[in-house]
């Protein structure tokens, strides 16, 4: 072969390559991988694939918008944040991005990594002719191109932009380290700045990319609130679970037929490759808590069986009518603060009233059902009249009013003494409401008091009210309340609720009234005047 071959057959070769890169993502990232990471080199990945194709149809058109759900360390970031905007502005450098991220420093790694990719060599010599860089726009946070496309990148807390996009991606805006009150914070933002931040609502697209924090993240408020329809939601945990298999819309690839989660045996790793054995492992003995791994690295923010508390430990209730109950206690966990902006309110902690009937089984021994719950976030006006009511009717659950029929009255309302308690307390003695006391500082903190309690719920002492046909789910409450103690003590939300049946739990121990079934006394509680029976369980 000659030189002039030589160079024929090594500009084909160049042509095809542009061209296919062009065309594909995926080929597209292959190429450009050498420009922002040397020291690691790409491995090739059916997901990976996938992902980019899903990103296509995005910039298509044929998806508004995009969640994709997918574990740390997968490469995400940069094929959403870098490989796509990059690829985007080679096909229309009119495209204008807003870029978020849960913190500034993380959403300017990536800009800058999207910025070196088109100002090298490699993207200037095949596609430079089609738009160059505003030198006077050209920021760590902000740089724009001279056909009307930029690039904002802020964190999730900076001070929102005055300009819109015709793609916004949120990429991480949720750490793994925060707190459920941070989450509900990130979801705030969303919902009252980010989402009115595109040009053109009807077709500007968004691109939401993450893993999983928390129950509350905002992958949950986007698939749970308005609008849920409207996302496609492409989900890769990191073992495949058939229950869970993710599908989303009709790609080239898959015609006519919608894509699929393409594994089919149960545990299949997402990348063997990067993924063996030994390394899923180290990073599961990392992560150190079931609930992590399975929030994390499963994209399932709880775990299946729970943490202190196993779900299976809690029974189903499968009667339209609830036992005859002996004793009705409300059990409180208080909080409130001063007024302050929607943002203070959010991120402000949760009241919570569970109310329990005790009842006798048949065998003779006491045990405990969920009648009702009520958690809001209240200032101290509305938690005194709240309470107030649930002391009239236990089943007012702080909407619809409910008139007092004098069947519904609690024998006990408990409230624990502490900062919000006490004052509490002291005002419903004012209202002529009758309360009790209750001082956790013997048993130590929320973790420990649910931990001295949970040989009751093991023993099947604890009951949750099921609906439905041949009852095979809970009441809303009662499933809430079973998720709660599932996640705890992993998930911050959890703690409030979990830490009110500690509460009428420690309280009955100690009063003799509810023991374990092994024990060898066994108190049998006598059916007195007080039998509520047949009370409909609230809905």
């Amino acid at each position: 072969m000659d030189y002039k071959e030589c160079n024929e057959n090594k500009a084909l070769k160049e042509l095809y390559s542009r061209l296919d890169a062009e065309d594909s993502l995926y080929a597209f990232t292959q190429q450009a991988w050498k420009e922002i990471e040397a020291d690691y080199k790409f491995v090739p990945a059916w997901y990976l694939k996938d992902m980019c194709e899903h990103l296509e149809a995005l910039h298509r058109g044929d998806i508004k918008d995009l969640i994709i759900a997918i574990p740390p360390r997968t490469t995400k970031s940069t094929i959403c944040s870098v490989m796509f905007p990059s690829w985007a502005w080679m096909k229309n450098p009119g495209e204008r991005f807003l870029c978020f991220s849960h913190s500034e420093d993380l959403a300017i790694e990536q800009a800058l990594r999207h910025r070196d990719i088109i100002s090298s060599d490699w993207y200037k010599l095949r596609w430079g002719e089609r738009y160059e860089l505003k030198n006077d726009q050209n920021q760590k946070t902000k740089f724009s191109n001279n056909k009307g496309g930029y690039r904002i990148s802020k964190g999730v807390n900076s001070k929102a932009t005055g300009r819109g996009a015709t793609i916004m991606v949120a990429d991480d805006m949720n750490n793994a380290r925060e707190s459920s009150l941070e989450r509900e914070k990130t979801n705030l933002i969303w919902s009252t700045s980010l989402s009115t931040r595109m040009n053109d609502a009807s077709n500007d697209k968004r691109l939401v990319t993450a893993q999983r924090t928390g129950p509350d993240d905002l992958i949950d408020f986007l698939l749970n609130g308005k609008g849920a329809k409207e996302w496609v939601y492409m989900m890769l945990p990191m073992e495949f679970d058939e229950k869970r298999r993710s599908e989303t819309i009709v790609l080239p690839s898959t015609a006519p037929n919608k894509w699929r989660d393409p594994r089919k045996k149960e545990g299949e790793v997402l990348c063997p490759i990067r993924f063996n054995e030994k390394a899923l492992k180290r990073i599961k003995d990392g992560l150190k808590s079931d609930y992590l791994a399975a929030t994390q690295l499963q994209l399932n923010p709880t775990i299946p069986e729970g943490g202190l508390f196993k779900k299976k430990w809690f029974r189903w209730w499968k009667e339209e009518k609830p036992p005859k109950v002996i004793k009705v206690i409300c059990s409180l966990d208080t909080a409130f603060k001063e007024q302050g902006t929607a943002a203070q309110n959010l991120t402000r902690s949760f009241s919570v009233c569970t109310v329990w009937g005790l009842f006798n089984d048949k065998f003779g021994i006491a045990n405990l059902i969920l009648l009702n719950m009520w958690r809001d976030r209240v200032e101290f006006p509305d938690l005194r009249r709240i309470v107030k009511k649930i002391s009239e009717d236990y089943r007012y659950r702080g909407t619809t009013d409910i008139t007092p029929d004098g069947k519904h009255v609690p024998d006990m309302i408990l409230i624990e003494s502490k900062a919000t308690g006490d004052p509490l307390r002291q005002e419903l003695r004012r209202a002529g409401v009758s309360t009790t006391g209750f001082d956790p500082s013997p048993y130590g903190n929320k973790l420990r008091r649910a931990s001295l309690v949970t040989h009751i719920p093991e023993a099947g002492r604890i009951w949750l009210p099921a609906r439905g046909p041949n009852y095979k789910e809970l009441i809303g409450f009662a499933n809430t309340f079973l998720e709660a103690c599932g996640n705890f003590p992993n998930e911050e939300s959890s703690k409030d609720i979990v830490d009110t049946l500690s509460q009428v739990l420690l309280k009955e121990i100690r009063a003799g009234e509810i023991i374990h079934p092994d024990d060898p006394k066994r108190k049998v509680l006598s059916e007195d005047k007080r039998v509520i029976y047949g009370v409909d369980f609230p809905d």
